[in-house]
Parts: structure tokens; sequence; C-alpha cells
């Protein structure tokens, strides 16, 4: 039933394998943050510039990369060395799509003023922090076979990290820390 979903996984996950376990835990998830995705690219091109939009369609990405995050961390499953690589995407999207919805509908008008204008550089001490520690789980042995919420902490702490990284270049590309009549 979920073979239509295993084979873009495992192209995610470099070929490996991602166990049957690990697609009924997470396919809802999956669905979810597609389904998430396809409604903020449909409605944004109409309206980006209505606030309570801006807001909505962020809050809306906070609560689903939370919520994603959190029954991960609760529910692990990690059987194949494919269902890591498979976590690392989920968390990526779920986090990217979060923080670039939040840069671009609120880079000038509430982080500049909350952080200041070097509040896009700040990004990468962040970025560094959770590389820093994924890369320190992944060289002390990531092997462990034990299903744990400590074996999900590396690719959650990687994607977050790589995330930041993207919407700073992002930021930085399309001045999204500038004002709108400013890009």
């Amino acid at each position: 039933m979920l073979d239509f979903i295993k084979l873009p996984l495992e192209a995610v996950a470099l070929g490996l394998p991602v166990s049957d376990e690990f697609l009924q835990k997470y396919a809802p998830v999956l669905a979810g943050i597609l389904a998430q995705l396809i409604f903020t690219i449909i409605f944004e091109r109409r309206l980006h510039e209505k606030f309570l939009f801006q807001v909505i369609v962020t809050v809306v990405a906070l609560l689903a990369a939370v919520s994603m995050t959190a029954y991960i961390l609760w529910y692990p499953v990690v059987l194949a060395n494919g269902d890591v690589l498979a976590i690392f995407f989920l968390f990526m999207l779920a986090w990217g799509i979060f923080f670039h919805l939040l840069a671009y509908h609120f880079g000038h008008s509430l982080l500049n003023s909350v952080f200041g204008p070097g509040w896009v550089k700040g990004i990468d001490y962040l970025y560094l922090a959770g590389s820093f520690y994924g890369v320190y789980r992944l060289i002390l042995g990531f092997t462990n076979r034990d299903t744990s919420i400590h074996n999900v902490w590396l690719p959650l702490m990687l994607a977050v990290a790589l995330s930041l990284r993207f919407t700073k270049t992002s930021v930085e590309i399309f001045k999204w820390d500038l004002e709108p009549t400013r890009r």
C-alpha cells in the first residue's frame, strides 16, 4: 500500500532501504508536510500581502514542524540505515518551510526590529552550533541499533542547522531583511 512513498524516500535516502515500520509510522507525517506545502504554494501568490495570511501560514508551518519533530522524537523508528536519511529529509522539509516563511514574511518587519539588522548574520551561529552537535554525535558513533530518542537527535540537529543555513542564503539572495519596496 505504501510502495508509492517508499521509492521516493529510498531515493532521498541515497538508495539505502527504508523499513516498512518507518513507512507505516511516518507516512501521515510526510502527507501532512506535503499538504501544508501545497496549500502554501497555492495561496501564497494571491494572498502573500495580507498580514493575516502571513501570520496563519507561518504559524501553521511552525506547528507542523514542531508537532512532526515531537512525534518523531517520542516515537522513533530507526530500523534501517535509510530510515535515518529519511528522517533527516522530513526534518529538512518541515523546518526549511517554516524558516523560509518566517524570513520571507517577517524578515524586515519583525526580525529586524527584534534582533536588529544583523539578524541574518546571526543565523550562522545557530547553524554552526547545530552542525557541531550533529557532527559531534556522528563522531561519537551513531551506529547504535537501539531505537531511542537519542538516535534521531543527529538528523534533527543537522536538518535544523542546514535549514537555517539555506534560509540565511535565501534571505541574502532575495533581500528579505529589507523593506519590500527596496527589494
